[in-house]
């Protein structure tokens, strides 16, 4: 692949993660959630394609990470909703059974993480009269999120197959697919927000590249967990934990679900620093690329007591 393309092919990932950092948006934008699968199809295939020349299932595993993220994120903000109705009406049975994080589907087996996605589903649609507050739109969204995810869980091996087979025309179409959907997805969010949210169409022009100074922003974004969670936790994922990049003296700190990230730095070879108090703090050589999005999953242990 060319280094044009394979910084187009960064900057579709890059965009999709915007879409789930912004789940709202799919709410307030009809005609979003097409096209956002258009491009996740899309960049699966590319991704397949530029495995078999690099690590086999890097881009499809990306793609597919970020959908089962997106069904967690949406599914969990419908039952976040349908909690605070089950709490005014003290129906406690049917609040415990919408009472959890998005780490409980995000941290599932693929197959586990279905069901128990289309289980939270069930419960809010099943009892209407109690979660009022879950709208068709809410419906759709959980429904279109899940049945995505569902249907590439387990992808990486049959791209593969698919991308050897495939010839150089057919890639050639995946790639005027994914472009043509994130020109839709720019136009879609720009025509919604540029009037009422600016600076949100700003950071949508920062991932998408189309930024006035010509400057490509590069990224280390990172989903934080606890390596051995105490019996009883709710959940796995950590907050606080302090994304430092020595070099440059740059920090972030993770939030509650606990995700940190880190832009507008220059490509290079950093060490990168985790820490967090009552933890062993990790240190990580991490190389980033022009435009690059770097992913990390981090899991930190307890100090000893």
């Amino acid at each position: 692949m060319k280094h044009y393309r394979t910084w187009k092919l960064e900057s579709f990932y890059a965009l999709l993660q915007f879409i789930i950092g912004h789940a709202f948006m799919s709410t307030d934008i009809s005609d979003l959630a097409a096209e956002v699968s258009d491009l996740e199809d899309a960049t699966a295939e590319i991704g397949g394609e530029k495995g078999i020349q690099e690590s086999p299932t890097t881009g499809v595993t990306t793609a597919t990470k970020a959908k089962k993220l997106l069904m967690a994120k949406t599914v969990i903000a419908k039952a976040h909703k349908g909690r605070a109705k089950a709490r005014r009406a003290q129906e406690w049975d049917l609040y415990a059974k919408v009472d959890y994080e998005v780490s409980y589907i995000l941290k599932a087996p693929k197959l586990d993480a279905v069901t128990r996605a289309k289980n939270i589903q069930k419960v809010l649609v099943d009892n209407a009269t109690v979660f009022t507050n879950i709208n068709p739109t809410d419906k759709t969204a959980m429904t279109d999120t899940i049945k995505a995810y569902d249907d590439v869980k387990l992808a990486p091996r049959g791209a593969i197959e698919t991308r050897k087979a495939q010839s150089t025309e057919a890639y050639e179409l995946s790639f005027k697919k994914a472009q043509t959907a994130a020109d839709s997805i720019y136009d879609l969010i720009f025509g919604e927000y540029e009037l009422t949210n600016p600076n949100l169409v700003k950071e949508l022009k920062l991932v998408c590249g189309i930024v006035e100074e010509g400057v490509r922003h590069n990224t280390i974004h990172a989903i934080c967990s606890d390596g051995n969670p105490p019996q009883g936790a709710i959940t796995a994922l950590l907050e606080d934990v302090t994304l430092l990049i020595m070099e440059l003296n740059k920090k972030a700190v993770s939030d509650i679900n606990g995700v940190v990230s880190l832009t507008k730095f220059i490509q290079g070879t950093y060490h990168v620093e985790f820490s967090k108090v009552g933890y062993v703090t990790q240190t990580m050589i991490i190389h980033v690329r022009q435009g690059e999005t770097v992913e990390l999953e981090v899991e930190m242990e307890r100090v000893s007591s």
